[in-house]
Protein backbone atom coordinates (compact mmCIF):
# COMPACT_ATOMS: atom_id res chain seq x y z
CA UNK A 1 0.00 0.00 0.00
CA UNK A 2 1.72 3.24 -0.85
CA UNK A 3 1.27 6.38 1.03
CA UNK A 4 -0.75 8.95 -0.46
CA UNK A 5 0.93 12.63 -0.04
CA UNK A 6 -1.21 15.08 1.64
CA UNK A 7 0.45 18.28 1.24
CA UNK A 8 3.80 19.35 0.67
CA UNK A 9 5.61 22.65 1.12
CA UNK A 10 7.42 25.19 3.24
CA UNK A 11 7.26 26.92 6.04
CA UNK A 12 5.20 29.84 6.56
CA UNK A 13 6.67 33.55 6.26
CA UNK A 14 5.12 34.45 10.18
CA UNK A 15 7.68 31.90 11.42
CA UNK A 16 10.34 34.40 10.54
CA UNK A 17 8.62 37.34 11.32
CA UNK A 18 11.52 38.48 13.66
CA UNK A 19 13.98 38.41 11.51
CA UNK A 20 11.99 40.20 8.74
CA UNK A 21 11.15 42.91 11.50
CA UNK A 22 14.51 43.59 12.25
CA UNK A 23 15.91 43.89 8.91
CA UNK A 24 12.57 46.53 8.12
CA UNK A 25 13.59 47.92 11.02
CA UNK A 26 17.51 48.32 10.41
CA UNK A 27 16.16 49.29 6.69
CA UNK A 28 14.59 52.28 8.68
CA UNK A 29 17.48 53.10 10.44
CA UNK A 30 19.72 53.20 7.75
CA UNK A 31 17.22 56.13 6.20
CA UNK A 32 17.42 58.20 9.40
CA UNK A 33 20.91 57.64 9.45
CA UNK A 34 21.14 59.58 6.28
CA UNK A 35 19.14 62.52 7.33
CA UNK A 36 21.79 63.46 10.58
CA UNK A 37 24.46 65.15 10.70
CA UNK A 38 26.95 62.43 11.41
CA UNK A 39 30.22 62.35 9.27
CA UNK A 40 30.20 58.93 8.52
CA UNK A 41 26.43 58.62 8.26
CA UNK A 42 26.79 57.15 4.12
CA UNK A 43 29.50 54.44 5.15
CA UNK A 44 27.03 53.86 8.67
CA UNK A 45 23.73 53.51 6.36
CA UNK A 46 25.31 51.10 4.23
CA UNK A 47 26.79 49.07 6.67
CA UNK A 48 23.01 48.88 8.13
CA UNK A 49 21.76 47.95 4.80
CA UNK A 50 24.12 45.38 4.61
CA UNK A 51 23.19 43.55 7.66
CA UNK A 52 19.28 44.43 7.20
CA UNK A 53 20.09 42.02 3.71
CA UNK A 54 22.11 39.53 5.27
CA UNK A 55 19.44 39.01 7.61
CA UNK A 56 16.64 39.03 5.36
CA UNK A 57 18.72 36.57 2.95
CA UNK A 58 18.79 34.15 6.10
CA UNK A 59 15.45 33.73 6.60
CA UNK A 60 14.68 32.79 3.05
CA UNK A 61 17.28 30.69 3.25
CA UNK A 62 16.22 29.24 5.67
CA UNK A 63 12.18 29.11 4.53
CA UNK A 64 13.40 27.69 1.25
CA UNK A 65 16.15 25.21 2.61
CA UNK A 66 12.85 23.55 4.43
CA UNK A 67 10.92 21.22 2.66
CA UNK A 68 7.80 19.46 4.84
CA UNK A 69 5.83 16.46 3.48
CA UNK A 70 3.01 15.47 5.13
CA UNK A 71 1.61 11.68 4.07
CA UNK A 72 -1.47 9.35 4.93
CA UNK A 73 1.06 7.35 7.56
CA UNK A 74 4.31 10.02 8.08
CA UNK A 75 5.71 13.62 8.27
CA UNK A 76 8.96 14.13 6.81
CA UNK A 77 11.42 17.17 7.33
CA UNK A 78 13.97 17.85 4.14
Amino acid sequence: MTDRVRWTGTPSWCNYFGRIAAAVLLGFGATALLLTEFEYRVAGSVGLLLIALAIFLSACWNKFSNRFTVSDRSVSAT
